[in-house]
This record gives structure tokens, sequence and C-alpha cells, in this order.
């Protein structure tokens, strides 16, 4: 049988899926010290640009198979980029989302950032 697949005009103004987060860079990340998360808002190709950062963008950091978690505030530096600092408590694989109230379904969850924390440095 045939189906006709198509936008729901109904939904077309949605703002879903509008906004996520990049990350600047991937540290290298121990357990037991802190490094600074980097990040910028990327924008998907044609939607118009946001006023502004909002001011309530959280970082979740998530160790799998989730048994722990923290919500990390993201501070915006005089580039524009977001930035965040987090101590790994333990090794292993951590997800890390973002999630904004004034953003909503804009802001889009996935693919979340995966980091790998290494054990700490043994001292010598």
């Amino acid at each position: 049988f045939d189906v006709a697949i198509a936008p729901n005009p109904a939904r077309a103004s949605s703002t879903a899926d509008v906004v996520h987060l990049e990350p600047v860079a991937s540290p290298a990340l121990r357990a037991g010290q802190s490094a600074s998360l980097q990040f910028r808002l990327a924008l998907r190709p044609g939607a118009a640009a946001l006023a502004s950062t909002p001011s309530d963008l959280v970082l979740t950091a998530l160790l799998a198979p989730g048994v722990w978690h923290e919500a990390l505030p993201l501070a915006v530096a005089a580039d524009g980029t977001l930035a965040s600092a987090f101590t790994p408590p333990q090794p292993g694989i951590y997800y890390f989302y973002a999630s904004s109230a004034t953003l909503g379904p804009a802001l889009r969850r996935d693919p979340c950032l995966v980091l790998r924390v290494a054990p700490a440095a043994s001292a010598p």
C-alpha cells in the first residue's frame, strides 16, 4: 500500500531542534581532577539567531549506567562560548546533556556528549 509522508503543517512553526550544544574541545579527563568543559551554541541551518544566550542553561553529567549524576551550570564567556567546571568523582563513561527552560524543546538533547574519564594519576 502507498503511504504519503509529509511535515505536519500544524507543527511547521515548531522550534524543535533549533539549537544544540557543540563541544569546543574534548579534554582528557581524570577522576578527581577538575576540568573545564567548553561548548558553543550551534543553530540549525536556516534557524533565526537567538536574541541572547539563555541564563538558565544547565549541563547534566551522568555516569553510566546512571549510578551518579550532577547538574552543572554553564557560564557564558566573553567570546560567547559556554563553559562548565567538572570534577569527575570516579573513572568511567560520562554522558552530558544540556537543558534550558527558556529554550525548552528548541534545545536538542541528542546526540549527547560522551567522554571517558580515566583513573586518577598514581603518585610516583
